[in-house]
C-alpha cells in the first residue's frame, strides 16, 4: 500500500549534500522512480543538508570538495582510513553532534515527514540522535552509494534498513555491526532515462547522427564527473598520440563537466584524431550508447552507467580511499582495467580497438551481467515498503544516544534497538 490511511500522499525527506555528483544523482533517481511508480502518492523533499542546515564550516564541503580531494589527496585517504571504524565514526560523530544540533532540529521541523532517507554517509548518526531528543519515531532509511569500499559512517547500526549496491559493501556493513536482516543488496539508483535508453535501444550510428559524430569507427568516450576530475587533458592527449588514424579513425569524446577551464584547454589543443569537447552535459545516456568504452575515474556512478551501457571500462582516477574498492570491484569482474598513468591507459585501449581483438565485445556483454537496471525502482519500492509497516505496526526507529552500551531486541512489527554508550 502506498500512502497514509488518512489518503495523504507519504511524506519523504531525503538527505544528501553535493561532495561529488553520486548523492543527488541517487535522491534524484528515486523521485523519478517514485512519480513514474507511483504519480501522485509521494511527497518526497531533497535537502542539502551541509548547506543549508549546518554552521560553518560544514556549510562549506560541499563547494570545497572537489579542491579538496584534487589538492589534499593524501591527507584525505589518511582521514578516510583512520576515522573508518564504528568506534570512530561514533566518536568524531559525537564531537561535533551538539554543535550541529540545533540545525538539524531546524530541519526536522521544518521537513515533517514520515519517513527520512540518507543517500549520504555524515549526517546519520547526528540525525538519529537529533530524532531521539525530539521524541520523532520514524523509520530511517540509508542508502549506500559507494560501490564497494563503504564508510563505517553509512553503517550507523540502528537505522531501520540500509539498502546497498554490491554484496562487498553489504558484508562491509555487517562486519561494522549492522544485523544482517537489515541490510538489503539492490544496486546504485540512477536515472530513468539510463533504463530507458537500454530499452529503446537504438542503433549506434542513429545516435552518432543525432549527436554530430560520424557512423563509422570506434567511439572513445572519456568523462570525469560532474567535477571534471582526474587526469583528463594528458589522458585525452596521450590518447591522440597512441591511437591509429588507418582506416575510420577512432574518435575521442571528452565530456569536462563544469570544469570550464578544462574545457577552453582542451578546445585550443591541436589534435590528430577527430575529437570533440563537451561541457556539463544532460545527454549522457546518449554519448555512452553512442560510444563503444568508456574512460572515466572511479566514481560510482559513472561506473554504474557505463555497466547499463555496457561499455568496457579504462580507470583513470579515483578519490583516495573511498573509490579503492570500485577499482576492484571493476577490475574483478572482468569489466575493465585501472591505467592511472595516461600513457599506458593509450596502450590499453590501442591493443582493445584492434581489429579482431574479442575483449571489447566479452566485457560488453559481463557489463550488461553486471548491471542492475531496475536498482532505482526496486529501492524504490522498498523504501515504501518499510514506511508502509509504521501504519500497519508500532515498527519505528529508536535512535540511540551517543553514549552508552546497547542490546537490541524485537518488537511487536520489526527490531528496536536501544544502546547506552
Amino acid at each position: 500500500m502506498v500512502g497514509l490511511t488518512d489518503g495523504r500522499p507519504l511524506r519523504l525527506l531525503l538527505l544528501f549534500s553535493d561532495t561529488g555528483g553520486g548523492h543527488r544523482s541517487a535522491g534524484e533517481a528515486l523521485i523519478e522512480a517514485w512519480r513514474a511508480e507511483h504519480p501522485g502518492r509521494v511527497a518526497a523533499d531533497l535537502v542539502d543538508v551541509f548547506r543549508h542546515y549546518t554552521p560553518f564550516p560544514f556549510n562549506r564541503f560541499g563547494p570545497s570538495y572537489p579542491w579538496i580531494v584534487k589538492h589534499f589527496r593524501r591527507a584525505y585517504a589518511a582521514t578516510f582510513h583512520r576515522s573508518d571504524s564504528p568506534a570512530r565514526a561514533r566518536a568524531l560523530a559525537a564531537a561535533v553532534y551538539r554543535y550541529v544540533s540545533p540545525h538539524l532540529r531546524r530541519l526536522l521541523t521544518e521537513h515533517p515527514a514520515d519517513a527520512i532517507v540518507s543517500v549520504h554517509p555524515l549526517f546519520n548518526h547526528c540525525v538519529n540522535w537529533t530524532m531521539r531528543d525530539m521524541g520523532l519515531r520514524l523509520p530511517y532509511i540509508t542508502v549506500v552509494t559507494d560501490l564497494w569500499t563503504a564508510h563505517a559512517f553509512w553503517f550507523y547500526p540502528h537505522a531501520t534498513h540500509i539498502i546497498v549496491p554490491t554484496a562487498g559493501a553489504r558484508e562491509r556493513g555487517i562486519s561494522y555491526g549492522v544485523a544482517p536482516e537489515r541490510i538489503t543488496v539492490r544496486g546504485l539508483p540512477v536515472a530513468r532515462r539510463f533504463t530507458q535508453a537500454l530499452r529503446e535501444a537504438p542503433s549506434k550510428p542513429a545516435v552518432r547522427a543525432k549527436l554530430g559524430l560520424a557512423p563509422a569507427g570506434r567511439v572513445v568516450l572519456l568523462v570525469g564527473g560532474g567535477d571534471g576530475l582526474g587526469p583528463l587533458f594528458d589522458t585525452a592527449r596521450a590518447l591522440d598520440a597512441a591511437l591509429p588514424i588507418d582506416g575510420p579513425p577512432p574518435q575521442l569524446v571528452v565530456v569536462t563537466g563544469r570544469n570550464a577551464a578544462l574545457r577552453e584547454r582542451l578546445r585550443a589543443q591541436p589534435w590528430r584524431l577527430p575529437v570533440r569537447v563537451e561541457g556539463f552535459v544532460n545527454n549522457m545516456p546518449e554519448w555512452m550508447a553512442a560510444a563503444d568504452v568508456l574512460v572515466t575515474k572511479a566514481g560510482p556512478g559513472t561506473i554504474t552507467e557505463g555497466l547499463l551501457s555496457g561499455l568496457p571500462l579504462v580507470l583513470i582516477g579515483k578519490v583516495p580511499g573511498q573509490e579503492d574498492g570500485n577499482v576492484d570491484f571493476v577490475v574483478g569482474n572482468g569489466v575493465g582495467a585501472w591505467e592511472p598513468r595516461p600513457e599506458r591507459a593509450a596502450g590499453a585501449l590501442r591493443v582493445w580497438l584492434e581489429p579482431g581483438n574479442p575483449a571489447l565485445p566479452l566485457m560488453s556483454a559481463k557489463a550488461r551481467q553486471l548491471a542492475s537496471p531496475d536498482a532505482a525502482a526496486d529501492i524504490a519500492a522498498d523504501i515504501l515498503e518499510l514506511t508502509a509497516r509504521r501504519e500497519r505496526a508500532a515498527c519505528g526507529c529508536v535512535a540511540a544516544k551517543p553514549q552508552a552500551a546497547f542490546t537490541r531486541r524485537r518488537a511487536a512489527g520489526g527490531e528496536v534497538a536501544s544502546r547506552n554508550r
